[in-house]
């Protein structure tokens, strides 16, 4: 993200000594607008992972069913083997760790990649 930020920074310096320069009409209106364009470019990637981060990994069906899948009738036995399982679904998917346990919490699996959520399960089975 750094790097972004002292590109388009970089680009912005060079965009206000391009309109300063002597270069000729033709040549200084081509460089102005391609480098305009890569800074609206970075801008625009910017706040498309700025929202996509906000509203979080859009699951296509298939993605969801087979985090379903793979999690149907797993309780998390130990806090190791949750965080095993969590990452093991996570690369299989390919996603985040914190996306695939929203998920999974959302669908009602949670309790095979969260120690937490197991043990209140057992506990809540036993108290019957």
């Amino acid at each position: 993200m750094r790097d972004m930020i002292e590109t388009t920074t970089a680009m912005r310096e060079t965009l206000q000594y391009l309109l300063g320069s002597d270069i000729p009409a033709q040549h200084k209106k081509i460089l102005i607008d391609a480098l305009a364009l890569a800074i609206r470019t970075i801008g625009d990637e910017d706040r498309r992972v700025e929202a996509l981060e906000k509203t979080g990994k859009q699951w296509q069906p298939h993605e969801a069913e087979t985090l379903a899948n793979l999690l149907r009738g797993k309780m998390a036995i130990s806090w190791q083997q949750a965080d095993e399982a969590l990452m093991r679904v996570a690369a299989e998917l390919h996603c985040a760790p914190d996306e695939v346990r929203r998920k999974a919490n959302e669908l009602g699996f949670g309790a095979g990649i969260d120690f937490r959520q197991a043990k209140l399960a057992r506990l809540v089975a036993g108290s019957r």
